[in-house]
C-alpha cells in the first residue's frame, strides 16, 4: 500500500507527524511541499493508495488522477448532516438540529440567538462551530462557499470528552473497531475515565452508525460525552481527510491490514 500524507493532518501534541518511509509494507509519502504533489502523477494508476491529507490537497490530488483505493474513495454525501439525520441514529448529538440554506439563518424565526452551525457538506465549506446569529456575516467574510446551500442549525450541547474512532466494515455490515484518539486540548488534558465511558459505548454507537451509512470499507466516527454523561455520535468523516491525534501510525497498519484482510476472504479491497 502506498500512504500520501501531509504532517498537518498527522501531527499532534509533540508528534511532528512524520511517518516511517517504509513500515510493514507500506510505503509512506510526504508531500508536505506543494511542489511535491505533481511528482504524483505516476501513482494515478495505482490501485493500492491511502490519503491522510487536507480536503484542498485531496482535491488537488484528484486533478492528477490519484485516487485512494476503490473501497477508501468514498464520496462526501455519506457524511453530511441530512443523512445522519434521515438515518435515524438514536445516538446521533444533532438529531433535533434542522437544516437551512445559509441566507436564510439570519432571519429565520426558529433560529436561536446562539446556535451550532455547520455546512451541510462532506467536504466542510463551514466547520462545525457554536456562533451567535448576530455574526452570522462574520461567517460570510470568513469561508468561501455557496451561500445558498444548506446548513445544519442545532441547539448548543456541552461537550466535555471527545473520541474518534476508526471503524472498519466488511461486506455483511460487520463492524470492527480499528483503533481509536481521544481529542486532547493545550489547555484540558485527556480525562481517562470520561474516555473510558466513551469506550463502554463505542462497539454500539459505532455499529449503528455505520450500519445505516456505510459508503465504504473504512469510516471514521466521532463520539462525545455530554455533560450529562450521555455518549453520542458527533459526526462521520472519510478516512482519508481526517485528522489523526497521535494515532498515525495505528492507522495505516490497522487499516491496511484490514483492507488486506478482506480481500484474502475474496472481497475486493481495491
Amino acid at each position: 500500500m502506498i500512504l500520501i500524507y501531509e504532517t498537518s493532518v498527522t501531527r499532534y501534541a509533540g508528534f511532528d507527524g512524520v511517518i516511517d518511509k517504509h513500515v510493514d509494507g507500506i510505503e509512506a509519502i510526504c508531500i508536505d511541499k506543494i511542489e511535491h504533489i505533481e511528482s504524483l502523477i505516476s501513482y494515478s494508476k495505482h490501485k493500492d493508495v491511502m490519503l491522510l491529507v487536507s480536503i484542498r490537497t485531496r482535491s488537488l490530488l484528484a486533478n492528477l488522477g490519484v485516487y485512494p483505493a476503490l473501497r477508501l474513495n468514498d464520496a462526501p454525501h455519506p457524511y453530511t448532516a441530512q443523512a445522519l439525520l434521515a438515518s435515524g441514529v438514536d445516538c446521533y448529538l444533532n438529531r433535533s438540529g434542522f437544516l437551512l440554506p445559509f441566507n436564510a439563518i439570519s432571519g429565520h424565526p426558529s433560529v436561536s440567538d446562539i446556535l451550532f452551525l455547520k455546512s451541510d457538506s462532506g467536504r466542510k465549506a463551514i466547520p462545525g462551530q457554536v456562533i451567535r446569529k448576530q455574526d452570522i456575516d462574520v461567517i460570510r467574510q470568513t469561508y468561501r462557499f455557496d451561500q445558498y446551500a444548506l446548513c445544519l442549525i442545532a441547539p448548543t450541547v456541552g461537550i466535555i470528552c471527545e473520541v474518534r474512532y476508526w471503524v472498519g466494515v466488511d461486506d455483511f455490515g460487520d463492524t470492527t473497531i480499528l483503533t481509536r484518539a481521544p481529542y486532547a486540548h493545550d489547555d484540558q488534558a485527556i480525562n481517562e475515565d470520561f474516555v473510558a465511558v466513551i469506550e463502554n459505548h463505542a462497539d454500539s454507537c459505532t455499529r449503528s452508525v455505520c450500519s445505516r451509512l456505510q459508503s465504504c470499507s473504512v469510516m471514521v466516527v466521532d463520539l462525545a460525552l455530554t455533560e450529562d454523561m450521555q455518549v453520542k455520535v458527533v459526526e462521520i468523516n472519510s478516512v482519508n481527510t481526517s485528522g489523526t491525534y497521535g494515532a498515525a501510525s495505528s492507522v495505516v497498519r490497522n487499516v491496511a491490514s484490514f483492507l488486506q484482510s478482506n480481500r484474502a476472504r475474496g472481497h475486493p479491497a481495491c
